[in-house]
């Protein structure tokens, strides 16, 4: 919740649901049918931002946007690989970047905070190795970011205390992989 100009804002009401691209980078062992890895990436939101709007029926009322920069992460991989195929889990350390805004045309104020976030993540998935260096995979990944950001008392009506907090991010992707060593 948010308390600003008099009235309570519910922040559950943003959703950063979105499409993502990204990167990544890693190294694998295969030691056996056990795999042993490695891996870095970064994605970025091809569109979240998500505005909810506090009492908007009066000329006091405020736009709070949210909007997500990136999502990051290093994780180690352990899987089992049969035949061509990898059903792996993995998990690591988390980070990512988020704007909050408030828009409140009354006072007048407009205001942002950018913050940055580190945390968990975990998942896992299933690769395809359907032909030499190169595979194809799908997996899912949820990131716990769990800091809660002090909304700045230079915001209107914000008193202390009043905070905004992203967490449980779920991504589910697909990803083209090419060894550089096939």
């Amino acid at each position: 919740m948010f308390d600003n100009l008099g009235g309570a804002t519910n922040l559950s009401g943003l959703n950063l649901d979105s499409a993502i691209v990204g990167g990544q980078i890693g190294y694998n062992w295969l030691i056996n049918s056990f795999l042993v890895g490695i891996e870095g990436d970064a994605t970025a939101s091809a569109t979240s931002s998500s505005t909810v709007v506090n009492d908007a029926t009066t000329a006091n009322y405020e736009q709070l946007t949210a909007e997500l920069g990136y999502l990051a992460s290093i994780r180690g991989r352990l899987g089992v690989a049969f035949d061509d195929w990898l059903i792996f889990a993995t998990g690591g350390i988390a980070f990512g970047e988020f704007k909050f805004t408030e828009n409140a045309p009354a006072v007048p104020f407009l205001g942002s905070q950018r913050f940055q976030e580190t945390g968990a993540v975990y998942g896992g998935g299933l690769e395809w190795n359907f032909m030499q260096g190169v595979s194809v995979r799908a997996e899912y990944l949820h990131y716990d970011l769990g800091t809660t950001q002090l909304i700045p008392a230079t915001f209107p009506d914000a008193d202390p205390g009043d905070s905004i907090k992203f967490h449980d991010i779920d991504v589910v992707r697909a990803a083209v992989n090419v060894s550089l060593n096939p």
